[in-house]
């Protein structure tokens, strides 16, 4: 879009849209798509066409608006611009844009209600990669409140820059996916690396180990 174009309020709008439009005539008459018509709708089909007409127009040349573009007081406006760019309706979400490069990688740890790393973990922050050499008891969840009979809880495995590891918490829900769906997003400063979902009647803290009381997963679950 041009350079004078502004964001607010999930809208972008485009300022000075008559220099560029189609004129009246160039509609042949129809009047309703006039630049100078309040609310008129311009359709994509004759964006495209005016885009053809001026190829040569220089920066002031809009591509790609969808069909639902308005125009009013000399503006264009694009309302839910989000669902027109692909993959980033949630544009900044860390715990994609901070990812591990690393699978197979977690484990029970050997004290019980701890994980570990089994191998190097390479991962992002901010485009950076960062290393994290296999550690045993990396993530402590030993002091989790169990869960009921009918309960399943999430927690995000992160690493920061300089492999210090925490662990966010989800609220106890009734299936895993939920119970994933429930957990707040990570810092920024950090990379989840792998997540945990404990099932019903998960003893944090006993013998039996984490793997056999719910699902380690690397990354982030897919459930």
């Amino acid at each position: 879009v041009p350079a004078a174009a502004t964001i607010a309020a999930g809208a972008i709008t485009v300022q000075n849209v008559a220099d560029f439009l189609p004129t009246t005539d160039e509609h042949d008459g129809l009047a309703a798509n006039s630049p100078t018509a309040a609310n008129a709708v311009i359709t994509q089909a004759e964006f495209d066409a005016h885009v053809t007409r001026h190829e040569t127009g220089g920066v002031d040349v809009l591509t790609d608006l969808p069909s639902a573009a308005t125009l009013a007081g000399g503006a264009i406006t694009v309302a839910n611009t989000a669902s027109h760019v692909g993959g980033l309706s949630n544009p900044v979400d860390a715990n994609h844009v901070n990812r591990p490069l690393s699978t197979g990688i977690v484990a029970d740890g050997t004290s019980d209600g701890k994980i570990k790393t089994t191998a190097t973990i390479y991962y992002t922050i901010h485009g950076q990669i960062y290393t994290k050499t296999a550690t045993d008891d990396l993530w402590d969840l030993s002091g989790m409140v169990d869960t009921g009979g009918a309960e399943y809880k999430a927690y995000r495995l992160c690493l920061n820059a300089g492999g210090s590891a925490s662990v966010v918490e989800s609220s106890v829900q009734a299936t895993a996916s939920a119970a994933h769906g429930a957990l707040a997003a990570a810092s920024d400063t950090v990379c989840q690396v792998a997540e945990y979902i404990a099932n019903p009647n998960c003893d944090f803290n006993g013998i039996a180990g984490l793997a056999a009381q719910g699902t380690q997963y690397d990354g982030i679950a897919n459930v």
